[in-house]
């Protein structure tokens, strides 16, 4: 379950926090990608990605451009 406040998108599982991607706004048209981070227990499960597809799905259907500045980020946007 995704939950968005403020600059961030949580990724709930059972209540729990597993993971989280920060973001920043540059300008009502643009944000930045700053962090992505998944539990230690949780990695390697493809969390991280579904992170990056739902923010991307969520601002790119707002036509908000996004800028990948994390290294996890950067890797996944060149998919």
């Amino acid at each position: 379950m995704f939950e968005l406040f403020n600059d961030k998108i949580t990724y709930k599982e059972n209540n729990e926090v597993i993971g989280y991607v920060l973001f920043s706004k540059k300008d009502d048209k643009t944000i930045s990608i700053d962090k992505v981070f998944v539990r230690d227990d949780k990695r390697g499960m493809g969390i991280g990605s579904k992170m990056l597809e739902y923010t991307y799905n969520y601002f790119s259907n707002k036509n908000i451009k996004i800028i990948y500045e994390c290294s996890y980020s950067k890797k996944w946007s060149k998919k």
